[in-house]
């Protein structure tokens, strides 16, 4: 929601200018007149004795209008993020007033006849040792950080194509209405996953014009099936989503899914006439409910898109529900697991490192530490397969001990021979599981020390979806590491649900743009989220980094739109130890400051590399 939404077009209030503007006794009116944050002073008998400029900016009244009101009949309402209004007897400075109640970093809309901003506020006794003796309040403008967030949601949250619901909405409101059925509030929740035979097909025959028309033509047979009860969106490139909720009985339900299955196959197959072509298509799907097959939004998606592949694999043009006792990844669980305690061990798993890379100055700023598992039978293992495992198993300690420990040798091995920046960090990624581990912060500080590993040169990263878990506790681990000296990025921006305006104010550093917008530049709303990312880090105070640039069109665009770092194949895969030290000797011109933009595209290319063979590295 943003503030012009609360904007009464019928008043043209100027910013006003308070011409009697006074400070209580004892302080200078200079004093406020300074402070970019609007301020309010309270007496001890509750009635508001000062403001400042910056505050009568913010609500746009004069401060003849605000002074000597008191604070149970301010010329204002506050409401709480939430929407729920705030009385005027528990607004953050009566509380301070009478209660000496200290508030901070409160996110509030405050709402005059005028205008509606959100603010976030601080509120506190003048002089704690003697309490209802006095409060001040202090106010900061959000208005542009939560019209950002506003505007970044509407994009993400509509297929640009087909204007359904986008993945990650869909999945939002799919975890909703899962919720709902585990609190009572609901019935039962099922999924169908649509899969289009042949589409691959025509869109390489006819080209990409030709098959949007059809995506689109689909999305519009599914739309006439939303209802209360059936929701729809767009997963994937030919692939939708419906979203079914339901009271009846299971076998009912069943056959409501059924049927439901078999109306969109009917309209999937029926021709669609463009420019002179009869077009067919048919839809293999999937299905999958709740709580049978999963009970979380994502895992009951996934078990949909393991279903859809059943029905793919026998045939095409299938209907089949999830069966749950031929459910091979969870059978290789066990086995994954019992093989990953023993890795760290048997030398199995290696840390890999990947170049960042300064933009602007063309410098090499730091590299980010990936870790590798090298099975002995399975051969190498994808991360996205192993670290889900060991975070549920408990076996992402020893990885993260491991990598951690690896860094700091390999840091202090580069600072005795100077191939790396004095300056540069090592980025590394730090799960939400190992994250909320009571002795996590124990551990990393007796690393740090043991290695004698200066703090600033480490950075973890995090996802969005760890702030959303338990935010309070989040929040004070970060400020933790803060004091601590250590770095925090906030990984994969953008794909996550966390309020903007409580990142605002978290002691974060870095937020790396996620490499699905990165690589769909060329689409308008990708290339749009990605310039509204950079331009909120650099409103934050903090560094955008752009991961998964491949290409030089890719790297003049993130350039252009003012991002800071850059990472991807463009500049070098992950290389293990011995090839990221020979990709530091062989810098062009023997310097790291040679990477510059010119270079970007040539360093791993005719003379950057040397002898490194880059295929090979992206073959392994």
């Amino acid at each position: 929601m943003t503030s012009s939404e609360y904007e009464d077009p019928t008043m043209s209030a100027p910013v006003p200018t308070p011409p009697n503007f006074s400070s209580p006794p004892g302080l200078p009116a200079a004093a406020l007149s300074v402070l970019a944050e609007g301020v309010v002073l309270a007496a001890a008998d509750g009635v508001i004795s000062a403001v400042n400029p910056a505050f009568c900016h913010l609500v746009r009244l004069d401060a003849d209008a605000i002074v000597g009101r008191s604070l149970l009949d301010p010329p204002w309402l506050l409401d709480a993020e939430d929407g729920t209004p705030i009385p005027p007897d528990r607004s953050p400075i009566a509380r301070a007033l009478y209660g000496a109640e200290v508030t901070s970093d409160a996110v509030v809309l405050l709402r005059t006849a005028a205008v509606a901003t959100w603010i976030r506020v601080g509120a506190g006794p003048t002089d704690p040792e003697r309490p209802g003796t006095g409060a001040v309040m202090a106010a900061t403008d959000l208005t542009a950080v939560m019209d950002a967030e506003h505007n970044l949601r509407t994009l993400m949250f509509t297929d640009t194509l087909t204007s359904l619901s986008s993945r990650d909405h869909i999945t939002q409101r799919l975890a909703a209405a899962l919720e709902a059925c585990r609190s009572g509030e609901g019935g039962r929740v099922g999924v169908l996953h649509v899969d289009l035979d042949g589409f691959r097909t025509i869109n390489d025959t006819f080209g990409p014009t030709v098959g949007d028309v059809v995506l689109v033509e689909v999305a519009e047979r599914l739309r006439d099936l939303i209802d209360g009860r059936v929701g729809a969106g767009r997963v994937g490139v030919d692939e939708f989503l419906l979203m079914v909720q339901g009271d009846d009985p299971g076998l009912e339900f069943d056959g409501r899914i059924r049927r439901l299955a078999e109306e969109v196959q009917r309209r999937i197959a029926q021709p669609i006439h463009y420019d002179g072509l009869e077009l067919h298509l048919t839809g293999s799907i999937g299905a999958a409910r709740a709580p049978d097959d999963a009970t979380g939004a994502v895992e009951l998606m996934a078990a949909a898109d393991r279903a859809v592949r059943t029905s793919r694999a026998r045939g095409r043009n299938q209907f089949h529900f999830h069966d749950t006792t031929v459910d091979i990844r969870n059978r290789n669980h066990f086995t994954l697991d019992r093989d990953l305690r023993m890795a760290t061990a048997r030398r199995e798993l290696e840390v890999y490192y990947q170049p960042i890379v300064d933009l602007h100055r063309g410098t090499l700023a730091a590299a980010e530490a990936l870790v590798r598992w090298h099975h002995p039978e399975l051969g190498p293992v994808s991360p996205s397969t192993f670290i889900p495992t060991a975070e549920a198993t408990g076996s992402i300690a020893a990885i993260s001990d491991f990598v951690l420990h690896t860094v700091a040798s390999d840091l202090a091995d580069w600072d005795r021979s100077r191939l790396f920046p004095a300056h540069g960090r090592i980025a590394v990624n730090i799960s939400a599981a190992e994250f909320n581990r009571r002795d996590f912060l124990d551990r990393l500080g007796s690393m740090i020390s043991s290695a004698g590993l200066d703090p600033h040169r480490l950075e973890l990263e995090i996802t969005e979806g760890l702030l959303v878990d338990d935010l309070r506790a989040a929040a004070d681990r970060l400020r933790e590491l803060d004091r601590r000296g250590i770095r925090v990025a906030l990984d994969d921006f953008g794909t996550g649900y966390s309020s903007l305006s409580y990142l605002h104010h978290l002691p974060l550093h870095t937020l790396k743009i996620d490499r699905r917008f990165v690589g769909d530049l060329r689409d308008e709303r990708s290339g749009t989220i990605t310039r509204t990312i950079v331009s909120l880090a650099h409103s934050l105070g903090v560094v955008a980094v752009a991961e998964g640039v491949e290409n030089d069109d890719q790297r003049r665009f993130l350039t252009e739109a003012g991002c800071d770092l850059a990472q991807g194949f463009l500049i070098a895969p992950p290389l293990p130890r011995s090839a990221f030290d020979r990709f530091l000797r062989d810098l062009p011109h023997g310097s790291v400051g040679a990477v510059g933009a010119a270079g970007l595209g040539t360093a791993m290319g005719d003379t950057g590399m040397g002898d490194i063979d880059i295929d090979a590295i992206r073959s392994a």
